[in-house]
């Protein structure tokens, strides 16, 4: 994330002053703008702040909106992903990582892309009209939403298991309740690959990543690692 221009920083905190300016210090708009400085503090490397501030929206939008909101769940998705940076300062210390952090790190994780899956495919069965489809111009389907959620939530149940398997023994890890979790991780995968094939295109980034990671999945439990 070197690549983080201070432009965007400033440009998120400024559509926040202009939403509190307009609607008051606790509204919807608050909550969306506080979760783009959220994202300004991720691409920042500024994780603390990522997660600080985008709790903070999401305490605002369950009090403003529903808790079944579309909107809750796109921000609990982001607070999903900004688990990764933690995961990945961990994994990129190899043995001297703390298995203990990364362990709690996914737990987070996982309980947030299981609470956003949920809301998301509550309102896709309702066809939710308050479901925002327009990402800066850009037209993103609800479908889409769900089959990232389902590929998301899908390899950190994947990443929880191979992360402590050091600690078991193969039976362990193959058997019982981790290998109900990697099952689980590898049917979601499986089933976001397959609504991602029907909708989206060829060289679409999160086909493609969700390719990826089914092969990792399947490669690692070969090699019983997971």
């Amino acid at each position: 994330m070197g690549w983080f221009d201070s432009r965007w920083m400033k440009e998120a905190k400024k559509e926040l002053e202009i939403a509190e300016r307009t609607f008051g210090p606790s509204h919807a708009e608050v909550a969306k703008a506080l979760e783009s400085v959220a994202w300004a503090h991720y691409l920042d490397t500024n994780i603390e702040m990522a997660e600080k501030t985008g709790e903070r929206a999401l305490a605002m939008q369950e009090k403003e909106l529903d808790p079944d909101h579309p909107s809750v769940a796109h921000t609990l998705h982001s607070l999903g992903r900004f688990c990764d940076a933690q995961i990945s300062k961990e994994v990129l210390k190899g043995v001297k990582g703390d298995v203990v952090l990364l362990q709690a790190v996914f737990k987070k994780q996982c309980l947030r892309y299981e609470r956003c899956l949920a809301i998301r495919e509550k309102a896709f069965e309702a066809e939710d009209p308050r479901w925002e489809t327009d990402r800066d111009g850009v037209y993103v389907s609800p479908a889409e939403d769900v089959a990232r959620t389902m590929s998301d939530l899908g390899y950190s149940y994947c990443g929880s298991v191979a992360v402590g398997h050091a600690r078991e023994s193969v039976e362990t890890r193959t058997t019982g309740a981790m290998r109900e979790t990697v099952d689980k991780g590898l049917r979601l995968l499986e089933r976001a690959l397959a609504t991602q094939e029907s909708i989206a295109h060829p060289d679409d980034h999160s086909l493609k990543e969700t390719r990826w990671r089914l092969q990792d999945i399947r490669q690692a439990r070969m090699g019983g690692e997971i």
